[in-house]
């Protein structure tokens, strides 16, 4: 990582000069223009921030790398003392309060940005936010398909996928039965993983358990990839199930007892080899009786998704299955 470029916000004249000077850098960097032009919301944003909220703030930019990706980190610092509850601010369903415009900005720059990290420290609060220039070939391929039971339109299925330059993280997220509070689970348990997804395997699950207590719980599945370390790291609660194919060792995964919301186990993170080419399958228990044949297993992300859930999905719940290659 460069050194960081510094500017002081105190007023709009501040965010303009931070916009002016993101946006060279980022020419220089070689950005398309429609990233340069999220960059330049983000920085917006940023920078309101600290203006309508005075905490006597800065931005700092920096020109980042990850083996030959590169990007830019925005960071947002002020001395503000009370901690920002930014899965509220984020959170689409979360009630209207006195700092909608807050809300709303929070929200845009975590869609715009890659990575949007929340940090607060008895200094004050970092807001980070980091921007890639995609490279040909650098992600994975899948498909996913989720479905409710069928003749209900509550889907209490859910799941999640980041690509990173550093890792890619896929989940599956079930919430027990099916219906309207299977679905408020899963999708209570899916905003917490949208926002802390940088964490630990084990603490990850745990924030999600602490958060979503007091909805009728949930089973989930996580497998994340560092492709450039060759390493696979899986963690999972309850009965979402992940198989390997066209991978030597065929690493087999278990998945702690319990539901996350209610009681489980301790949390293993099971660490495996990755070999470029396998293909990862993971569904919920709407499927069953799954069975997966040399044939299947050649198919395409999105055929051997269609077959999967054509062939083995259960009538009387959700189901999601999703094929990783």
């Amino acid at each position: 990582m460069s050194d960081k470029l510094e500017i002081s916000i105190s007023d709009e004249a501040g965010v303009f000069l931070a916009r002016k000077e993101i946006k060279y850098f980022c020419e220089t960097l070689g950005f398309s223009r429609l990233d340069r032009e999220k960059i330049e919301l983000i920085t917006s944003e940023l920078g309101m921030n600290l203006v309508k909220y005075p905490k006597r703030g800065k931005l700092l930019y920096s020109k980042v790398t990850y083996n030959e990706v590169i990007g830019i980190e925005i960071i947002s610092e002020d001395r503000g003392e009370t901690p920002i509850d930014v899965l509220t601010h984020i959170n689409r369903k979360s009630p209207m309060d006195l700092r909608k415009s807050l809300k709303a900005g929070l929200t845009s720059i975590y869609n715009l940005s890659d990575e949007f990290v929340y940090e607060h420290t008895d200094k004050g609060s970092r807001f980070i936010a980091r921007k890639w220039i995609p490279i040909p070939n650098q992600f994975f391929k899948y498909s996913v398909i989720s479905r409710p039971k069928p003749g209900e339109w509550a889907n209490g299925d859910s799941f999640f996928i980041k690509q990173l330059p550093q890792y890619s993280i896929f989940s599956i997220i079930d919430g027990l039965g099916h219906g309207e509070e299977a679905e408020t689970a899963a999708g209570e348990a899916l905003d917490v993983l949208k926002v802390y997804y940088y964490l630990p395997l084990d603490e990850l699950i745990l924030k999600i358990h602490s958060m979503i207590t007091g909805t009728r719980g949930v089973v989930l599945s996580i497998l994340k990839v560092f492709s450039f370390e060759q390493k696979l790291e899986f963690a999972g609660v309850g009965n979402v199930e992940l198989r390997i194919f066209n991978h030597p060792d065929s690493p087999k995964f278990y998945s702690t007892n319990g539901t996350i919301g209610l009681h489980f186990d301790k949390v293993s993170i099971l660490t495996f080899r990755y070999f470029k080419g396998a293909t990862m399958v993971m569904f919920s228990d709407g499927l069953r009786d799954v069975e997966f044949s040399n044939d299947v297993v050649r198919l395409s992300p999105p055929q051997m998704a269609g077959f999967l859930m054509d062939s083995f999905s259960k009538s009387n719940d959700d189901a999601t299955v999703m094929v990783i290659r």
